[in-house]
């Protein structure tokens, strides 16, 4: 029989937070205690390792001082349809605010020791794949398959000790997350397309972050470095060539395998950190506009803030307006 592991977790919540108020179609349903907010929360198990969480108009907060380690490798994908959150995992830490229109990933196999959370109107979906789970129901090469995607996957999105990944969702995550919110009924047929729905939702996900990849072993490494090089200097004027040179590596070999490893040119990735990074000090600082460009490497302001609203469609004035604090 599955054992699911969101199940042991939501019945940790329920000592404090949450309150079970029945048994529904395939999974349960809670509401947030008085005493900590409003909103309902609906948990679905699609099938073994694969389970979705549905949040209705949760408005709440939370402070949990517990260590979490499940010791699998699951990752759980949330798409925000309204409303915002914010969360930290240390107290020495800034909050990160996720909003309408964000896709968060959250690695649950490493433990955190702290979690302080709060929302405020947050609805959405979350969809948890587990693939010590999943593994054990298929032949050997499939299960290697899966594992070495796995791999790709999770090294690609989390850095150590951080179990988040946010980016931009795009429309589709946003239509079947709708579908999903909207569409449940207790009938066969239902669950039938319930599932296709969320296996549908998983396989974008999927493809918009591994992409195409077919990269192997030496190649696969460098790139990484690549990128990581890129995440930890963010602000420095790092050019194709240079790196080309740095990482002894032919141009086209590192243009090709860096758009399938991340889905966009070398040039777009440093851009799209850079302005996520500004997106972040906005929230988090009451720096000028002119003092966050320069931090992520634009000299220009004008520059920087028509770069900031091609990708966030807001003017940096407007981002912090509406997300600050």
């Amino acid at each position: 029989m599955y054992d699911s592991l969101l199940k042991s977790h939501y019945e940790g919540l329920k000592k404090q937070y949450m309150h079970k108020v029945g048994d529904t179609w395939l999974g349960e349903r809670y509401e947030v205690c008085p005493n900590y907010g409003s909103g309902s929360v609906l948990h679905i198990i699609i099938e073994p390792g694969v389970e979705l969480v549905i949040f209705q108009d949760c408005t709440s907060k939370r402070m949990q001082s517990d260590t979490f380690s499940y010791e699998q490798n699951m990752i759980e994908i949330t798409c925000i349809t309204a409303g915002w959150a914010k969360m930290r995992f240390s107290t020495e830490e800034d909050f990160v605010t996720v909003h309408k229109g964000t896709l968060l990933y959250f690695d649950w196999s490493n433990p955190w020791a702290y979690y302080e959370g709060e929302s405020e109107g947050f609805s959405g979906i979350s969809v948890y794949f587990n693939i010590d789970v999943l593994k054990e129901n298929l032949n050997v090469q499939s299960s290697f398959v899966i594992e070495e995607k796995w791999s790709q996957l999770s090294t690609l999105m989390f850095k150590k000790d951080d179990p988040l990944y946010i980016v931009r969702s795009s429309p589709i995550h946003g239509i079947i997350a709708r579908q999903l919110m909207n569409g449940l009924h207790e009938e066969m047929t239902d669950y039938l397309s319930l599932k296709s729905k969320v296996l549908e939702f998983l396989s974008y996900c999927m493809k918009e972050e591994l992409g195409g990849v077919n990269i192997q072993g030496k190649q696969f490494e460098k790139l990484i470095e690549i990128k990581e090089k890129i995440d930890c200097d963010i602000t420095e004027p790092l050019q194709v060539k240079q790196l080309v040179h740095i990482y002894d590596i032919p141009i086209l070999e590192l243009q090709e395998g860096f758009k399938q490893l991340v889905g966009c040119t070398v040039y777009q990735y440093i851009k799209k950190k850079r302005l996520k990074k500004a997106a972040q000090l906005l929230q988090t600082t009451d720096d000028s506009i002119t003092k966050i460009a320069n931090e992520v490497g634009y000299s220009n302001p004008s520059k920087f803030t028509s770069a900031f609203k091609a990708m966030m469609f807001e003017t940096p004035l407007q981002y912090r307006k509406k997300y600050k604090n």
